[in-house]
């Protein structure tokens, strides 16, 4: 009997070495090989897809409106990092030639954001009937008083004497008139203030050498001095303007928006306001990429902007003291014409407050 088992050993374990050194498997039934075909998974098709594409579908949709000048220096760090797909929204912005351009894009509902004058986001939001919304100063004053005469030197040197300016009706003028008022000047008496219909001109005048005295605002007052070595800026009106005994914050930029995206998109304001408040503060932290993109993006020449941003007073200014400045510089220019601010002082609800 042992001998028996010892030989059907001997037998399968010479079946099994020829198997295995044939180098060959066994061969599945036809009825295992469709079961493993079940079991073997198949490989998936994958599309590869950049990082800034996949930020891009994630990023909520905004369309802005900016304006040429000063009143969008802010804003130009936050196009650069909409481009690279870095901002929290994803921005569709286009530049207008004039803040009236703006407004109208605004009021129709094509833009959800725009940059414009202070004291006209304050008539959008009574021409509106409350749909407009000011969230955030980012201009201070930006008008200088240049002279190409060395004898003038203050304000008091300004009486008998005739100042050029532009902006006759807005802010500018009022803000002059206040503050010439306030140190004991008054105008039309004590000095002559023409006005011409832009200031181009009156940069144009001054380049020419053809006007000694003039209110003239940045980024112009940069290339008039520019223009004429003999021009040259006697004050800064906004530096002349925290002199005063005043809460006002004068304010000649600011940004708005609707107030459905307050609403309907909260998060898409929430969004803007981090992105735009950064972009804001980058301004100053790095003056020359600044202006490069400020070149880039059509907003100002490079050489212009490296000269003006310093002297423009650059700000990102929102929430409550946003809203304590501003209600007692609209208080002037109502005072100065109520037309300046759309007939009506604005009220509460046209600050907003997160």
């Amino acid at each position: 009997m042992l001998k028996k088992l010892t030989s059907l050993a001997t037998a399968f374990l010479l079946l099994f070495s020829l198997t295995a050194c044939s180098g060959k498997t066994p061969v599945q039934t036809s009825a295992a090989a469709s079961e493993a075909e079940k079991e073997t998974p198949k490989p998936v098709e994958t599309t590869l897809e950049t990082t800034s594409e996949r930020a891009a579908k994630e990023r909520p949709e905004a369309n802005m409106i900016l304006v040429g000048g000063f009143l969008s220096i802010g804003a130009v760090n936050l196009l650069e990092a909409d481009e690279a797909g870095t901002s929290l929204n994803q921005y569709n912005w286009t530049l207008a030639t004039a803040p009236d351009e703006a407004s109208a894009k605004l009021l129709s509902g094509e833009a959800d954001i725009a940059a414009v004058p202070t004291n006209m986001a304050a008539t959008l939001y009574n021409k509106s009937e409350g749909k407009v919304v000011i969230v955030a100063v980012n201009t201070l004053g930006v008008t200088k008083l240049m002279s190409t005469d060395d004898s003038i030197k203050s304000l008091d040197d300004l009486k008998g004497k005739t100042v050029y300016g532009s902006g006759q009706g807005s802010i500018p003028e009022y803000t002059f008139d206040y503050v010439l008022r306030q140190n004991g000047i008054e105008p039309g008496v004590d000095v002559t203030v023409e006005y011409k219909p832009g200031h181009e001109e009156v940069s144009a005048q001054m380049s020419a050498g053809n006007i000694e005295i003039a209110t003239i605002p940045m980024p112009s007052a940069a290339q008039v001095a520019a223009n004429n070595q003999n021009a040259h800026v006697i004050l800064d009106l906004t530096d002349e303007w925290n002199k005063l005994d005043t809460k006002a914050l004068i304010s000649q930029g600011c940004v708005v928006v609707r107030r459905d995206l307050i609403e309907k998109r909260p998060e898409v304001l929430k969004n803007f306001l981090t992105d735009y408040e950064s972009s804001c503060k980058a301004v100053h932290s790095d003056l020359e990429k600044t202006s490069e993109l400020c070149e880039k993006f059509g907003v100002l020449k490079k050489p212009i902007a490296m000269k003006a941003i310093p002297e423009s007073h650059q700000v990102y200014i929102a929430g409550q003291e946003m809203k304590d400045g501003l209600e007692p510089f609209f208080e002037v220019l109502f005072k100065a014409n109520p037309k300046s601010v759309g007939g009506v002082l604005p009220a509460e609800d046209f600050y907003y407050l997160p």
